[in-house]
């Protein structure tokens, strides 16, 4: 090659490069969304940071912290997203790879008989090489517009399996409350079972003696009849919650669970509106879509523009394997394919139209995120509010039972009390635990949907 043609060549080269980084460079501009400068429901007012080992030991539980390292490794959710983001990862790869020159090198021996001219000039033996590098120069980064989306395709594809993990987490946490309760409330079923029972039979005593009518005495059948269904579904509901434990877990085996008292609902900052929205997964996920939609709709629009693609190719032919190095035996070629298309029966025009649709879906969705997001923490904040004092009130009520309860014990002890006036306190009491039960399962899994909406962290 002359130097002229060497030369323009290298300003060929040059001018893709710049093309090529300039295109790189390009960044993405998101919808403007007016963020409010605070919650509707203010938290209360902590400072407590998000634990660095995971939000989940703020419940300071060591069976749950188990149970969050197993799903972890089994949960199928989780393991499908990171099948995903492999395939993101893998794609965005081999789109980076298509960009680099492309090197092949080709060897063949052949034997021709017969009056055949070949490229060693005769009929025989035919030994060829050849080695071929070929590259097309993104002169205007309509090719690295497309593998940067594919690059945000795969940080999409991250910010879902951190999804993934927050969403397993937190109802890895719920079943396992739920456990927890349900095992203190089929314990206290089953008192209140045996407490009704020896009701029953005091209520059966008296109607014998005529004291009291057939209609208690019914009554209190009823009740007691009523309080093993109660029982019996409650065990239902446990069994059933120990198989969506398993199902979480990604185990064909039932946990197992020690009974434990159900832990304190910690206090959770909301923080800012703003700051929310850099935590949530989803919103990053659907930053990524936005930033990729764009990036292709504008790889579209370029498509009108023309392409250059630059080869490169040297090789060999000779009857002699031994001569095929020698410099007789040698070619070399440059080529160079400009190509500008001119109609193509409208199919640009609609790919561009495609990928603006694309662009529209993806900055709605955006928003629509966004909006979900504030709309989730705010009505959060107001549940857990509202649980708390729930709490409150069902803590007083069962301090109140436990007086009451204690009252009726010094009245039998004194002989001012049968046994009646003191089961109706212990029935009382064991309702008060059970209303109690509900109402800390209940804070607790508003925490929980608090959790999810900052994102797992705060």
């Amino acid at each position: 090659m002359n130097s002229i043609g060497k030369r323009i060549v290298r300003l060929a080269l040059m001018g893709a490069s710049l093309a090529t980084n300039a295109a790189n460079g390009r960044e993405t501009k998101l919808p403007d969304i007016a963020i409010p400068a605070q919650f509707d429901s203010q938290s209360q007012s902590v400072t407590a940071p998000t634990p660095a080992a995971g939000w989940w030991h703020v419940f300071n539980d060591t069976q749950l912290d188990a149970l969050i390292t197993r799903v972890h490794a089994n949960n199928t959710t989780i393991a499908q997203a990171s099948a995903r983001l492999a395939g993101a990862r893998a794609k965005a790869r081999l789109g980076t790879a298509s960009q680099m020159p492309q090197i092949d090198l080709v060897a063949s021996a052949n034997y021709a008989s017969g009056p055949l001219i070949n490229e060693a000039g005769g009929s025989g033996n035919l030994f060829t090489d050849r080695a071929t590098i070929s590259w097309e120069a993104d002169l205007l980064g309509r090719v690295a517009g497309e593998r940067k989306a594919e690059r945000f395709d795969a940080v999409a594809a991250e910010a879902l399996l951190r999804d993934a993990h927050l969403l397993m987490e937190v109802e890895t946490a719920r079943a396992y409350f739920d456990v927890l309760y349900l095992q203190r409330a089929c314990g206290e079923a089953d008192k209140t079972i045996t407490l009704l029972g020896e009701a029953a039979d005091i209520v059966g005593r008296r109607a014998e003696l005529g004291l009291v009518g057939k209609l208690v005495h019914d009554k209190a059948i009823l009740d007691l009849s009523e309080a093993r269904q109660v029982g019996a579904s409650l065990a239902e509901r446990r069994a059933a919650e120990f198989g969506y434990l398993s199902f979480l877990l990604g185990e064909t085996q039932t946990p197992t669970i020690a009974v434990a008292d159900l832990p304190s609902a910690p206090a959770i900052p909301a923080g800012l509106p703003s700051s929310v929205l850099t935590r949530r997964p989803d919103i990053a996920e659907a930053i990524a879509r936005f930033k990729a939609s764009d990036q292709r709709f504008h790889a579209a629009k370029q498509s009108w523009l023309p392409t250059l693609n630059l080869t490169a190719s040297g090789g060999g032919a000779s009857a002699k394997l031994v001569e095929i190095l020698a410099s007789s035996a040698r070619n070399f070629g440059l080529g160079a394919l400009f190509s500008l298309p001119i109609f193509d029966g409208g199919r640009r025009k609609a790919e561009v139209a495609d990928r603006r649709a694309e662009l529209d879906l993806a900055a709605s969705q955006y928003h629509e995120r966004v909006l979900l997001a504030l709309r989730e923490v705010n009505d959060g904040l107001g549940e857990v509010a509202l649980k708390r004092s729930a709490v409150n009130l069902a803590t007083e009520k069962l301090a109140v039972s436990e007086t009451n309860l204690a009252y009726a014990a010094n009245r039998s002890a004194n002989g001012t009390l049968g046994r009646a006036g003191v089961l109706d306190a212990e029935l009382a009491l064991s309702t008060s635990r059970v209303e109690a039960l509900i109402a800390r399962r209940e804070h607790l899994s508003a925490s929980l949907s608090l959790i999810a909406a900052l994102g797992g962290a705060w």
